[in-house]
């Protein structure tokens, strides 16, 4: 029951009709568009999520020709976590620390970020402006005016449910499902020029075809100009043998086949900390 929003009206409507039925779903947000903002309290639409004995109620808003639905301010975290609208509380996580517009709401699912690195492989990879602001120049802590790879990866857990734990998780908190619901995330998440992630994002699962051809195609068409990030479970770490930096291992066999990575020592200073690790 998490798909269902009731509009003002009682209406309900479901929000898998953006996918299956996008035009009907348009149509009935623009016919209460107006409706939902003239109406007072326990009258606008809202989600199955209670709060403090009342429904969580939601805005319909307009973005050029299409509309959507968002939370109502600082809501997000009163949702249940299954919820399509439940957004970790910014206080609570890495988000704490940037300034407005790091991370900006486009849609109820999308999101842009502005990143730290540049995609574009001829460029510095610290290309953009500085993360920080001098101490004291920002209210309330926050400092940084562009996100991490860190940042990203943190960014992408919370917003695929993998930083929470729910029984119905046990047993089915695997590589391969923790991977495969970050992936799906990453489509919803634009980097830089309007690129979303999934396009420069590279899982490594071996038992999944549909994901591991993405990534050849990935690979395949955007190594040569892009960054490309790649993700996946940390195997081993060590020294490499023949010259400086490390060699590492990601898990993840198909085909006799392993994943290894090289990374050399001054990769590993432009980048603070290359291998960014989360718990699943």
């Amino acid at each position: 029951m998490n798909d269902i929003v009731v509009l003002p009206g009682r209406e309900k409507l479901s929000l898998e009709w953006k996918q299956t039925d996008p035009e009907r779903y348009q149509r009935r947000l623009k016919a209460k568009h107006a409706d939902n903002s003239k109406a007072g309290p326990g009258e606008k639409a809202h989600c199955l999520c209670v709060h403090q004995g009342r429904y969580l109620e939601l805005q319909i808003k307009q973005r050029g020709e299409t509309y959507h639905f968002a939370c109502m301010q600082n809501t997000g975290p009163y949702h249940q976590p299954t919820c399509p609208f439940y957004k970790p509380n910014p206080e609570k996580s890495g988000q704490a620390a940037y300034v407005e517009g790091v991370v900006k709401e486009d849609t109820e699912h999308e999101v842009s970020v502005k990143l730290i690195s540049s995609l574009k492989r001829n460029s510095p990879v610290n290309s953009q402006a500085p993360s920080s602001t001098p101490v004291g120049t920002r209210s309330g802590g926050k400092t940084q005016r562009r996100m991490t790879t860190l940042g990203l990866l943190h960014l992408v857990w919370e917003r695929a449910g993998l930083h929470y734990w729910r029984p119905q998780f046990n047993g089915h908190r695997t590589d391969s499902k923790a991977l495969r619901r970050a992936y799906a995330t990453s489509r919803n998440i634009k980097i830089q020029h309007g690129i979303r992630l999934d396009q420069v994002l590279c899982p490594v699962v071996s038992d999944d075809r549909n994901i591991l051809y993405s990534t050849h195609r990935t690979i395949r068409n955007h190594s040569e100009k892009l960054r490309l990030y790649v993700i996946g479970r940390l195997s081993s770490a060590q020294a490499n043998p023949y010259g400086k930096g490390q060699n590492i291992e990601l898990a993840g066999i198909r085909d006799g086949y392993r994943m290894f990575m090289t990374i050399s020592q001054s990769t590993r200073k432009s980048h603070r900390r290359v291998v960014h690790r989360v718990r699943l």
